[in-house]
Order: structure tokens, then sequence, then C-alpha cells
């Protein structure tokens, strides 16, 4: 009986230890949720930027099973000598945008005075020219941030976190960790310093194995004397997943949640290009 009791504190003891100094290590916690970043079936994205008499907040859901697709809601408010609020709506793939506009309202007036008249205009879809490059924007600002979002399959992955390792693509200090508990959970907030030569080289070989072609061409020695980039990451230790992304003199935010979640999307079937609907919404005066 005896025996046992000791078994059990030692098996207790040795989890807390195993929690404590390994699993939970800002290191290897910040590591991991990158791990965790390249193997999602989806996730969504919540933007918020504020400046300069402009308001964006944006909702974006991204799948990335048989379906890589991101779905955004944004809403546009402009305050100032002329005031507007904008919502729209864009599906994007990899090689196009479809976007449409739900409500329109400013306080903009014609030539002869009145209010502008845009009802003709609302949700009607336009969708942006194909042209066999990965260029679909709503996708790609999806996957492609600071931290890249795919779904991997275990080789692509580990080669992918051995450069991101090696090359020092990111430059974290376990000094600078803030600790914090949020909602009954563990965080870390991280300080981050990218340098833009081997981050551009890390998404190169991202987009590569997750079959986006439009970085192809791109030479990451062309940015060896860009400065680096410097921004806050949070971690929620449990899940080792991000859950914010502040940047350092920039009035952007985004925020993390949902992982593994995906929802299969509809296209639109009745579609003008995306150039036509910018045309007449312009020529609206």
């Amino acid at each position: 009986m005896l025996f046992v009791a000791s078994a059990l504190i030692i098996f207790v003891a040795s989890g807390w230890a195993w929690w404590h100094y390994v699993r939970s290590n800002p290191e290897r916690t910040f590591y991991a949720a990158i791990n965790n970043s390249l193997r999602t079936q989806g996730m969504v994205r919540q933007v918020t930027q504020d400046g300069e008499g402009q308001k964006l907040e944006q909702k974006v859901r991204l799948n990335q099973t048989a379906q890589h697709v991101a779905v955004g809601q944004t809403a546009i408010n402009q305050t100032g000598a002329v005031m507007a609020n904008i919502n729209t709506e864009t599906i994007g793939t990899p090689t196009a945008d479809y976007i449409h506009y739900t409500d329109i309202k400013t306080s903009q007036k014609s030539a002869d005075g009145k209010d502008l008249d845009f009802s003709k205009l609302i949700n009607v879809w336009g969708k942006s020219e194909e042209t066999g490059q990965t260029t679909g924007e709503l996708y790609n600002e999806s996957v492609l941030g600071v931290v890249p979002f795919g779904n991997l399959d275990a080789h692509k992955r580990t080669a992918l976190m051995d450069m991101i390792v090696s090359k020092k693509v990111y430059q974290i200090s376990d000094d600078d960790v803030v600790r914090e508990i949020r909602n009954g959970r563990p965080v870390y907030t991280y300080t981050v310093t990218v340098a833009p030569e081997p981050y551009v080289a890390m998404l190169k070989d991202f987009a590569k194995v997750a079959g986006l072609n439009q970085l192809d061409q791109l030479n990451p020695a062309d940015y060896k004397n860009t400065p680096p980039l410097a921004f806050k990451l949070t971690v929620d230790v449990w899940s080792q997943n991000f859950t914010d992304v502040t940047y350092d003199q920039n009035p952007r935010s985004e925020k993390y949640g949902s992982f593994g979640v995906s929802k299969t999307i509809d296209y639109p079937k009745n579609t003008i290009p995306s150039s036509e609907l910018q045309s007449q919404l312009q020529a609206v005066q």
C-alpha cells in the first residue's frame, strides 16, 4: 500500500515537472504554436485597424480541407468631412476573389445635391480575373501572415519547421515573455522580431509546399537590408494556438480562434467582373 502511495506521488510530481519545464516552456510553446498553425483545417481571424479617421473591422473564416477558401465580412467606417459606412462580403480562393457590397451609406452628395443611390449595386457579386497564378487576395492574406496558416502533411511540416528554427526566422527571448491568465487560461505574450530575408525565404518555401505559385520568382536576398519587423504574439498555453498579434507602431491588431473548424462554402453563380463592379460604383454621382 505504501509502495502504491509513493508511486502515485512520484507520478503526480513527474507529471507536474513535465508540464512546467517541458510542455509549458515558453520557447517550446511558441514553436509548438507555429507547428499547430501549419496543420489546422481551419481558423477564424478578426482584424481591427483604427486610424486617421477610418476604422476597419474584418472577420475571416479560413478553410484548409478539400476546399481551400477564405470568407470575410468587412466593415469600414469613415469619419471627417465625408462620412461613410461600407460593408462587404468576400469569398477568396487561391486564384480568385468574389466580392459584393451588402450596405453602402455616405454623406457625400451627387452633383445636384442629392443622396447617392447605390441600391442597384447592393448584393451584386463581382469576380476578379483568374490568370493561372494563385493571387487571390483574401486567401493569401489569410495564409501568408506573420505566421503562415496551412494544413500540411507531417513530412512537409517537419521540413518547414526545421527551416524556421535553423534560420532563426523568429527571434524571441524568454526574459521578455509576459505570463498572464485570461478567461481562466494561461497565456504567454512574446515580443517577436523577424528578419525579413529569412522570413521571406520561409514564406516562399511554405507557399511552394502549400501549392501557391505567386512567390516563385521572389528573391529573399532582395530583403537583406530591409529593417526587421517587430510585433507581439500571444499563445494559449493549454491549446498551444496563437490568439492575438499586435504590431509595433501600427494601429492593426488580429485575434485568432476556432482552430480546426471548417465549413463548406458555395461560390456565387452569377457574377460580373470586379473591375466592372468598381466602375459602376464610381459612376454613381
